[in-house]
């Protein structure tokens, strides 16, 4: 018997490689629309301190 053979290692294997897609799909995601954010635009980033406050 090898150890790849057994079901717990196709469950294991299944759980970290979606894991770690989802993590790198949400990195993908979230690093382009941070990055994608022209500091010097004044509506380049809608989540910019400078661009709009509660005070």
């Amino acid at each position: 018997m090898k150890l790849r053979d057994t079901e717990f290692t196709k469950q294991m294997l299944g759980v970290v490689l979606s894991t770690v897609f989802v993590a790198v799909s949400v990195a993908a995601i979230t690093l382009t629309a941070t990055l994608g954010c022209d500091q010097g635009v004044g509506g380049g980033c809608a989540t910019s301190a400078l661009v709009w406050h509660l005070t």
